[in-house]
């Protein structure tokens, strides 16, 4: 009865953050308010996008910060893709305070359709399996399959959703 209570929870946070994000991708104004994610734009790698994100968050051992980095779309790959296309994402992770753990099943998206997809095995070892403490980062790839278009990318920990940032297309 916990883990459904819990399942429920994340679910329910997951798809609000999902509109938010959302929301603030088709609602953009010249005002930005304070608790909105900081951007940037370094330069893409070669065959992606820059397309920065980031997002401070609270996990349940620490906080810390998300930034997507870049993206890049594909329609090969092994396998190939399902759905026509696999979505990469060089993102960074950094811990500002107590642990954050941190392995590519962490993440997952919702598509512009808010279906939920997971990691695919197409990229794994892209991101590691760790732990960072207070001012250590790690960088690194996590794939997904599916229809080029916006998502929202989404990190979890074990116990919960921490935070939500746009992809634009």
């Amino acid at each position: 009865m916990v883990t459904g209570l819990v399942v429920a929870v994340v679910v329910a946070v997951v798809v609000v953050a999902s509109a938010v994000a959302r929301h603030a991708d088709t609602h953009q104004s010249a005002r930005v308010p304070a608790a909105a994610p900081a951007r940037s734009s370094p330069t893409p790698a070669a065959g992606g996008s820059a397309a920065v994100s980031a997002i401070d968050f609270e996990a349940s051992r620490g906080t810390g910060r998300l930034t997507v980095l870049r993206r890049a779309w594909s329609d090969r790959g092994s396998p190939p893709p399902r759905s026509g296309s696999y979505l990469r994402l060089e993102v960074e992770l950094r811990c500002t305070t107590g642990a954050v753990d941190y392995q590519p099943d962490h993440f997952s998206l919702f598509d512009e359709d808010g279906q939920l997809v997971e990691v695919t095995t197409a990229g794994r070892g892209g991101l590691g399996v760790g732990t960072l403490h207070a001012g250590e980062r790690v960088l690194g790839t996590v794939w997904f399959d599916l229809p080029r278009g916006r998502a929202t990318l989404v990190l979890a920990d074990e116990l919960r959703s921490v935070t939500a940032v746009p992809v634009p297309a």
